[in-house]
């Protein structure tokens, strides 16, 4: 995504927040932000507080699996994998 796409998404990011997950909008965008740019986020806080719960409804929000996402270094070493079915898509 260019820079364009990921203001687009965060600017309507507010709506794919589920309303059973209770954070703030800034956090949430940050979250969002973080996804769409492919960086690692270190979510920190005591047992039950929905670290957990964050991450799993901003990867709903895309409706992309964690298995459908691997970057280039996860590929090369899948590809030595034999049980592994590698697909490759086309960049549009």
């Amino acid at each position: 995504m260019n820079d364009a796409e990921i203001d687009e998404t965060l600017s309507k990011s507010s709506t794919l927040k589920p309303k059973e997950l209770i954070i703030s909008d800034l956090k949430w965008k940050y979250l969002v932000r973080a996804v769409l740019r492919a960086k690692n986020v270190m979510v920190i806080g005591p047992s039950g507080c929905a670290k957990t719960m964050a991450a799993r409804c901003v990867a709903k929000s895309f409706s992309v699996d964690r298995e459908e996402i691997v970057t280039e270094h996860q590929l090369n070493t899948l590809k030595n994998s034999p049980n592994i079915k590698i697909q490759k898509i086309e960049e549009m």
